[in-house]
């Protein structure tokens, strides 16, 4: 058994190595490699960016007009609000934006423009902001022919807090306010906007008060309806529920928390 295994060990150590690779081949394999790395380097991979949503017609036209009148006017940001302010079943835009000098104080307050839409086309109302928006202006909404700007303490805050809330109506020459309100005042007729929607099955005006999450809904339902859950209130009694609730809500006592909380 001994001479078998040494005459094993001795065929194993004497049989002929397999053929190496030719130099040449490897000089092609390792240049097609330096080629892919060098390439891969130079045009990555790039991730498919889906290109923005086109503009309101509404905004490109604000945007021309307030450009004619103050030139740099989005210099810092500009936000555009359309809704129906003058109930004539045209929408009307009001555009928000900032104001300030180059430097460490680049943006220092801000600005509310109105434009309506008129037979000849949209229309820059004369600028009374400084009368209308004393105050750092956020524009919310218009609906049902009702401008609401809400009050900031400051806008050079990171995350400033609203400190009134206003409402505009136009008066056919111009804004006019309707009120003002505290943030506790706010909260209290929030409450009554929903309890009152939900005792009158309103739900156009409940789902402004509903908070946008993720639901299956099919490609066709309305843009509207993405995000709002509707059959929450479709069963009356759960909706009898619900605006039991708010009114108890409605009627506790708002307490103030502590500067931290």
């Amino acid at each position: 058994m001994l001479s078998a295994a040494l005459a094993s060990l001795l065929a194993a150590c004497t049989a002929p190595a397999a053929p190496a690779a030719s130099d040449s081949s490897q000089a092609t394999t390792a240049d097609a490699t330096a080629v892919a790395v060098a390439e891969a380097v130079v045009s990555p991979a790039q991730p498919v960016v889906e290109a923005p949503a086109p503009a309101h017609p509404l905004q490109v036209a604000a945007e021309v007009l307030l450009r004619k009148d103050t030139p740099d006017f989005d210099r810092y940001y500009a936000d555009y609000t359309i809704g129906d302010l003058d109930r004539d079943g045209r929408d009307d835009i009001a555009v928000e934006y900032g104001l300030g000098e180059e430097g460490a104080m680049r943006h220092v307050a801000n600005h509310v423009r109105m434009l309506m839409s008129r037979d000849g086309g949209l229309q820059l109302v004369p600028d009374d902001g400084e009368n209308l928006f004393g105050y750092c202006a956020a524009v919310r909404d218009i609906v049902d022919g009702v401008l609401r700007v809400d009050a900031l303490e400051a806008c050079m805050v990171p995350f400033p807090k609203a400190i009134a809330h206003h409402r505009y109506e136009w008066s056919g020459q111009g804004l006019r306010q309707l009120d003002e309100e505290t943030p506790e005042q706010r909260i209290l007729s929030q409450l009554a906007e929903i309890e009152t929607a939900l005792r009158e099955e309103r739900d156009e005006v409940l789902v402004r008060h509903l908070r946008k999450h993720p639901l299956s809904i099919g490609p066709g339902a309305a843009p509207a309806e993405r995000g709002v859950d509707r059959s929450l209130f479709a069963d009356a009694p759960r909706r009898k529920d619900f605006a039991a609730a708010v009114e108890l809500l409605r009627k506790a006592e708002l307490q103030s928390l502590g500067s931290d909380e």
